[in-house]
């Protein structure tokens, strides 16, 4: 009797066990299901969600978002995972490393787990082994800086950018006319055109053949263009990259050598870039961008048959191999790497990035990609079609949207409003009031003065003639006689929802469908405001 009773009452706690199971897994994966409201949305878009991983990776691998906020800056900083930080903690605790410029045992695993990351970052975008050197920075900035710096110009040598640039490429302009180069704007919609280039590169006999090249006899010339642009989204041609590389296309701005310079820092944390395919001379980027963690190192990714090309003018730390105190002499270490990272590199933080790498490489860029794009279309399909209470358009919504190409545009969605009169509203105040909704946006011109007066419509002269007087571009000086100067602009990552940029696109109808502007203090001499 009591054998069957303890088989009965094992029976039951099995039966017990398995319906809690079964209960806990259906919650979990009915709060882990995508809603069924995107059905019809999901026919367009099926890459959306990572096979209906997306909630179950936020809730498990993002503790650190904030309640009944939604970030949308992803284009200011990327995210990092839960699991990025516990693997760090675990290879701190497991692994001693030390400073690099040691024989000791410590100085060699330190060295080797930074020459692994080197080699995970060049496989990550596709360069084959031996075709590109890793040199780390602190950021795209100074990756930047490190190029205008080491470029070898002269008074023959042409420094040519398109319009749509970062503040921290345009830098390189001062540089350039420091060396008596010339300057010279690519025209705005290069963007949009077509790249007629029937030559196919190799990278690696690419590099091969540029190595045997004599290359002191040329004048060097140095093109630069964004990947994605970082206040629209919009993308340019990567075909760009080897019109100019194979020098072609460049003679008609100025006979030489011509070599690209991409600034890859808003493109490549949500497209993958093929280095493979497009060799560009010089690719800059910042990896907190692409994975939230660590910050403070970005990376130069220089061409190998480049890096004698490249002149140093200052030495320091580990770059040296002797340098004389009486005597000017220096002699630099041979590898492009050592030669350009001046000191003692942040080792810790640098060994760090194969897991923001790994926690990329598991969802596949390409997957990353589809679901940005499907995000994007999603908010501006319902922003592009919001309308006011008198039946009027809200928004004005810059980029290259309107195509439906996600080879042309990013995701980014950057934008105006406009009220009931169909005046535009302070994009000042509207940011203020989706920042105190729980949006993390971002406003202005993003340090993008090209891409943001051209979309804008605004005379650059008389831009910069208003602006002479201000201290800082994010106080409230945000329209001249009541036309905005900058915008707001929603940027979307690998964990954005559907509902993120639906709870946006809500508070927008909800705030601004009978809106009225206040009047604006007028600028009489505004005339000229307009291209």
């Amino acid at each position: 009797g009591s054998q069957l009773i303890n088989k009965i009452l094992l029976m039951c706690s099995f039966i017990f066990a398995f319906v809690t199971i079964n209960l806990y897994i259906g919650i979990n994966n009915k709060q882990d299901q995508i809603p069924q409201k995107y059905k019809e949305f999901l026919i367009a878009h099926p890459k959306y969600g990572y096979n209906g991983t997306i909630y179950k990776m936020r809730r498990e691998q993002f503790p650190q978002f904030p309640k009944n906020q939604s970030y949308l800056d992803y284009t200011g900083s990327g995210v990092y995972q839960k699991k990025q930080i516990d693997s760090v903690v675990k290879r701190l605790e497991s692994e001693f490393k030390c400073n690099t410029h040691s024989t000791s045992s410590c100085s060699q695993n330190t060295e080797d787990a930074i020459e692994e990351v080197r080699n995970r970052i060049t496989d990550f975008f596709n360069a084959p082994r031996g075709t590109y050197s890793v040199v780390f920075t602190q950021s795209t900035t100074a990756a930047l800086h490190l190029v205008g710096d080491a470029f070898p110009w002269t008074s023959e040598s042409k420094f040519v950018y398109s319009k749509i640039n970062h503040n921290s490429v345009l830098g390189i302009r001062q540089i350039a006319l420091s060396h008596k180069a010339k300057y010279q704007t690519l025209e705005w919609d290069t963007f949009n055109k077509e790249i007629h280039n029937n030559k196919t590169v190799d990278c690696k006999k690419f590099v091969k053949q540029n190595m045997l090249i004599d290359e002191s006899g040329f004048t060097h010339n140095l093109v630069a263009f964004p990947a994605e642009d970082n206040f629209s989204g919009l993308k340019f041609p990567l075909e760009l990259v080897t019109a100019f590389e194979q020098n072609d296309y460049g003679q008609q701005f100025n006979e030489g050598r011509w070599h690209t310079l991409l600034d890859a820092a808003a493109f490549v944390p949500t497209n993958p870039l093929n280095l493979s395919k497009y060799p560009a001379s010089f690719v800059v980027m910042s990896f907190y961008k692409m994975f939230g963690w660590p910050t403070g190192i970005g990376c130069l990714l220089i061409r190998n048959d480049l890096g004698l090309l490249l002149e140093k003018h200052y030495f320091a730390g580990g770059s040296v191999v002797t340098a004389g105190v009486d005597v000017d002499y220096v002699q630099l270490k041979p590898k492009y790497n050592e030669k350009f990272e001046d000191g003692t590199l942040d080792f810790q933080s640098i060994d760090h990035l194969r897991y923001g790498i790994d926690a990329l490489e598991e969802l596949g860029m390409a997957n990353v990609q589809a679901h940005v794009w499907a995000v994007t279309r999603r908010f501006y399909e319902r922003l592009s079609t919001m309308k006011n209470s008198k039946g009027k358009k809200i928004a004005v919504i810059y980029g290259q949207h309107h195509l439906n190409d996600s080879s042309k545009q990013g995701g980014v969605v950057t934008f105006n409003l406009k009220d009931i009169e169909d005046k535009f509203i302070r994009f000042s105040k509207v940011s203020e009031r989706i920042t105190e909704a729980g949006f993390m946006i971002r406003s202005g011109c993003s340090c993008n003065p090209g891409s943001c007066n051209n979309f804008l419509g605004l005379n650059e002269i008389m831009v910069i003639k208003i602006n002479e007087k201000r201290k800082d571009c994010s106080d409230e000086k945000d329209n001249i006689n009541g036309y905005p100067i900058g915008a707001i602009r929603a940027s979307f990552g690998y964990p954005t929802t559907l509902e993120e940029v639906d709870a946006l696109a809500d508070f927008i109808q909800y705030e601004y469908s009978n809106y009225v502007e206040q009047p604006y203090t007028k600028i009489e001499n505004a005339m000229g405001l307009f291209q």
